[in-house]
């Protein structure tokens, strides 16, 4: 953890300051502990200051001992191993401390029922055993819990669903604190989806963090401020395109951003860094969504090389993310060429790629795309229109849902080309709409 802060978040659901067996590692975690929930920076340096300020420096071994500490580090990608390891030794000292306290009782208190000493050894063995979330619960407390849950539900509370703000998405429950897998075809707007409903999360207060592992930080701000100024996204990229209207437009686009709790990175590619900085950013102050821009570029740290087994290890650990964070899981991803070979144009759950390992963890499966990239020559097609199909829904809700695409700002909006002033309401004909001012 003093070499990568990152380790503690993928840490702190493993371990806890009693496994450690020296009282000055205990210390050092502890003060770790804190640091990391207070957002400050963990290194020998900030630790050995902060055991200073408590006054446990000198306890733990002093100066010397802290930096010691960095000698001989292994490597990092195998921290979950090494935390195991000492949990595993730590389990082992509880069973001998345990046997210990049964044998003591057998021998100094003779006169006490075998069966209560055995007992009360028997309850410790089984705490420790089991982590305290997989405990057994009694039933009272499961049916008060879904009391409460019912009850928020008929006060109109939206419970377990996040709010994007497009009710035609928002009524049939596509976006909710769960996993759910977006398909979408090459060049029909996956990754402009993936910002947009980010955007429309923290548009409706829920703070969203994008690991965008296909595109730059700055390609994602960039859509992002394409789609909110409605600014055609090519003179967003190139300012010496920009008209003098454009110029308040970014400006107001800024401010908006300032308002927005969204956060950006394409540094963290493998599922266990994802995992441990949306654990980091829950505690920190609140998660309600991630947004991963696509699924299968996830890699992870046991260099799983066959896709297949790899984006079902991915897939069920961002399951168990969305159930462990109580967040919104949102990952996009490919889908086959073979669905341009079907007559009715639908996609289906199978047409994902490696779909038998993503289907079956995610909990809602999104999948949209644009007919008129497919058939061009239908005048009855918009090239704007992009249809949605819920083909997987654990509420029993599926459904299709048309929606808007302006390809020019990469905006997803609801309502048709008039509704939402599209250039290609304002034209009459197939060629002016091609025409260079158009486009």
């Amino acid at each position: 953890m003093l070499t990568n802060s990152q380790c503690y978040w993928r840490l702190t659901q493993i371990i806890t300051p009693e496994d450690f067996f020296r009282d000055a590692h205990r210390s050092i975690w502890s003060v770790i502990k804190a640091m990391a929930n207070a957002g400050s920076e963990i290194d020998t340096l900030t630790v050995k200051e902060e055991l200073v300020r408590r006054g446990q420096l000198e306890q733990v071994g002093g100066h010397a001992y802290v930096s010691a500490l960095m000698d001989g580090v292994p490597d990092i990608a195998n921290v979950e191993k090494y935390a195991q390891l000492v949990v595993r030794a730590a389990k082992l000292r509880r069973i001998i401390v345990i046997g210990n306290e049964l044998m003591r009782g057998a021998l100094d208190t003779p006169e006490d029922d075998p069966e209560d000493i055995a007992s009360v050894a028997m309850a410790k063995l089984t705490n420790l055993a089991t982590n305290e979330e997989a405990r057994v619960q009694p039933l009272y407390d499961v049916v008060s819990t879904a009391y409460e849950t019912l009850q928020r539900r008929r006060n109109g509370e939206s419970v377990g669903s996040l709010s994007t703000g497009w009710m035609s998405l928002d009524l049939v429950k596509a976006i909710r604190r769960t996993f759910t897998i977006v398909g979408c075809p090459s060049g029909h707007g996956k990754t402009a989806f993936a910002v947009n409903v980010a955007d429309r999360l923290a548009a409706n207060t829920h703070r969203v963090a994008i690991f965008s592992l296909e595109s730059t930080e700055e390609e994602s701000a960039l859509r992002w401020v394409s789609a909110t100024s409605q600014i055609p996204h090519s003179r967003v990229q190139d300012w010496t395109q920009l008209r003098d209207d454009d110029l308040s437009k970014l400006a107001e686009a800024h401010m908006i951003a300032k308002r927005r709790t969204i956060w950006l990175t394409r540094r963290l590619r493998t599922i266990e860094e994802i995992y441990a900085e949306s654990r980091r950013l829950v505690a920190m102050g609140g998660l309600d969504a991630i947004v991963i821009d696509y699924i299968q570029l996830i890699r992870t740290e046991q260099k799983i090389r066959d896709m297949e087994p790899r984006m079902s290890m991915v897939s069920q650990t961002l399951l168990e993310m969305a159930i462990d964070l109580e967040i919104g899981v949102i990952a996009t991803s490919q889908v086959n060429k073979e669905h341009r070979q079907r007559d009715n144009g639908r996609l289906y759950m199978e047409d994902l790629k490696y779909a038998a390992a993503i289907g079956e963890s995610s909990r809602v499966g999104l999948l949209f795309q644009r007919p008129w990239v497919y058939d061009k020559s239908n005048a009855d097609l918009a090239p704007c229109l992009v249809r949605f199909q819920i083909e997987k829904n654990n509420e029993n809700i599926t459904n299709d849902v048309v929606m808007h695409f302006d390809d020019r700002t990469q905006r997803f909006s609801e309502g048709d080309c008039a509704a939402n002033g599209c250039r290609r309401a304002r034209v009459s004909n197939h060629e002016e709409e091609e025409s260079p001012l158009f486009r």
